[in-house]
């Protein structure tokens, strides 16, 4: 039976993050662990694609050429994400040495295929990205046109088939925005932002939705984002949860109107952390996350009325509590709550969470 390639086990993987991502818990952090497989999958994809133009033969392949494969040696990348690792493929009776050119260009360059990784998910990459990309110091492509072409094409249709696939399946409970800012040209100067959407479904999965550019986050790139998931089957999400960007809230509201919109408790953490003296801010951070964890509205109210010894503790507390957004959502969502009838103040069925995000 034959070995299964390491670029497939790679496309393999990225499939089911794709279908299940785990932990993440933001779209930066949803970014970051889609680029480190991205990364590693153009890398190995060209590392395969340049053994092939040295031995003159596809893989499985029977017709004469020079050499045979011979396994994979470990190789390591330094990137942005952390190391990446990857399989650097050998070559055996080919009559002189075989050492892949490519792989000693990335160790030095590998910021450059961190930011293919990214415009493959958010645009797709023609041609000339992967040459440009794997082009060295003299101008020379270290892959011929023959391997740009297969390389581009493989990738290509990942793109496709993740930005075309229906959403219509989705049970989707909650959905997450967020503008992830990365820089995507070569000279590294330009920066734009990257769209990042994920959902929490109604049996726990968290699923990364879409990746687009969005221009700098305007009204405009939001709007049509959102349109593009709906036109995909996406249903209606309960809550959407967001971060403080007009043009993001505006597209939201304009969307999914019926959507409780719910500020990133993230974001809002890190907005809080700069208003409070540093000193006590591990105190209030513990304090509010006590308070967000609260099983009811009126345990939650409690404990942000709970005065600590010390008044500066009490300061602390009244001013994070009193601008802390979650509190305030929270207390928004049990008012729609009961006017929607809730049996009690305990727990929900998915019932009223389906009827409540129509």
């Amino acid at each position: 039976m034959p070995k299964i390639a390491p670029s497939v086990q790679l496309r393999e993987q990225l499939a089911a993050f794709l279908k299940d991502a785990g932990s993440i818990e933001s779209g930066a952090a949803a970014l970051s662990e889609l680029v480190g497989l991205a990364t590693r999958r153009v890398v190995q994809e060209a590392l395969e694609q340049e053994q092939t133009d040295f031995i003159g033969r596809e893989r499985y392949v029977r017709t004469p050429g020079q050499g045979k494969r011979n396994g994979y040696l470990p190789g390591h990348l330094e990137t942005a994400e952390g190391q990446v690792t990857v399989q650097v493929p050998q070559v055996r009776e080919a009559g002189q040495p075989y050492r892949s050119q490519l792989y000693d260009f990335l160790r030095g360059h590998s910021d450059v295929v961190e930011r293919l990784a990214i415009e493959m998910w958010a645009r797709g990459l023609s041609t000339r990205d992967v040459e440009a990309a794997f082009t060295d110091e003299q101008g020379v492509c270290l892959l011929s046109r023959t391997a740009v072409s297969g390389l581009t094409d493989a990738l290509w249709a990942e793109y496709e088939a993740f930005q075309q696939r229906s959403l219509s399946d989705v049970p989707v409970f909650a959905v997450f925005l967020d503008g992830v800012y990365e820089p995507l040209r070569a000279h590294g100067i330009e920066r734009e932002a990257v769209l990042v959407a994920w959902a929490i479904t109604l049996d726990g999965k968290k699923i990364l939705l879409a990746l687009a550019l969005g221009n700098r986050e305007s009204h405009e790139a939001w709007r049509d984002f959102l349109r593009d998931l709906v036109a995909r089957g996406l249903p209606v999400p309960l809550t959407v949860t967001t971060d403080g960007a007009p043009g993001l809230i505006r597209a939201v509201e304009e969307v999914w109107p019926a959507s409780l919109r719910l500020r990133c408790w993230v974001h809002k953490m890190r907005n809080l952390e700069t208003t409070v003296p540093a000193e006590r801010w591990l105190e209030v951070k513990a304090e509010l996350v006590a308070i967000r964890a609260a099983a009811t509205l009126a345990a939650g109210e409690r404990r942000c009325c709970e005065r600590p010894r010390g008044g500066n503790a009490s300061r602390s507390r009244r001013s994070s509590c009193s601008s802390c957004s979650c509190c305030i959502r929270s207390a928004a969502w049990c008012r729609r709550w009961r006017s929607a009838g809730s049996p009690d103040e305990e727990g929900t069925s998915l019932n009223f969470y389906r009827e409540l995000g129509t």
